[in-house]
């Protein structure tokens, strides 16, 4: 349960409202605004009020379900907005179960990474960095994410905007991995704002070699962003 008593006057009354519909807000604080936009996508969520820490700062956001509506949420559902860097976890995102292995294999000697989730189309992606209606986004976020641009349901183009269009994904470093060597796969991409693009070699051992190297640099040599004070 959300502790209420966190909810701060100076940033409320933010009434019930969709995420959508910002006429009833009185919006001081621009972090507010980011975390509506990332749950306008939820039609299902009312936003219902902010915490806030003793400096005040923003902490989260409570919103609940409208399906779910009595005369006040006896379930409360709290929204983090702190960005949480699991800095020993990769996200691996391929539907090849061939590539998955070889990275796999690549990785497996690397001691930095004590987590690898693997997920296989780009609509499980989104739910696990974003979140959807029915299901909130994983708590910590990977260090980086590898994923390829051919995924079924959700593309990696897709799954990349949504990464960078919303506020507690949007310096989440990313790289994608595919066999696409286009122009326009390129420039779509790093329009977008990813952070490498890599041509999936053909040969397995060089492709194990590529996918050690990303792993290394992104894991130890690279630093993360810096954790949101949101």
């Amino acid at each position: 349960m959300f502790p209420l008593s966190r909810l701060s006057e100076a940033d409320s009354p933010i009434v019930a409202t969709t995420p959508g519909d910002r006429a009833g807000l009185k919006m001081r604080n621009p972090r507010i605004l980011q975390c509506i936009k990332s749950y306008e996508h939820c039609a299902d969520f009312i936003l219902i009020g902010c915490g806030v820490d003793h400096q005040p700062r923003v902490t989260a956001v409570v919103v609940y379900r409208r399906s779910t509506l009595r005369t006040f949420p006896d379930q409360i559902v709290p929204v983090d907005l702190t960005m949480t860097i699991d800095s020993r976890k990769m996200l691996l995102v391929d539907d090849d179960p061939n590539d998955i292995e070889l990275v796999q294999l690549a990785i497996g000697d690397l001691t930095v990474i004590r987590t690898l989730d693997v997920l296989t189309d780009g609509a499980q992606a989104i739910q696990y960095l974003i979140g959807t209606a029915e299901q909130p986004p994983v708590a910590a976020l990977p260090r980086f994410v590898l994923m390829d641009l051919k995924l079924p349901k959700r593309t990696g183009i897709e799954v990349l905007r949504a990464i960078r269009q919303n506020g507690r994904t949007q310096h989440l470093p990313v790289v994608i991995m595919s066999s696409s060597s286009e122009d326009s796969d390129l420039t779509a991409c790093y329009n977008l704002g990813v952070n490498s693009y890599v041509v999936k070699p053909l040969d397995f051992q060089r492709f194990q070699e590529f996918a050690k190297c990303i792993g290394g640099y992104w894991m130890t040599i690279n630093h993360p962003p810096l954790v949101s004070n949101l």
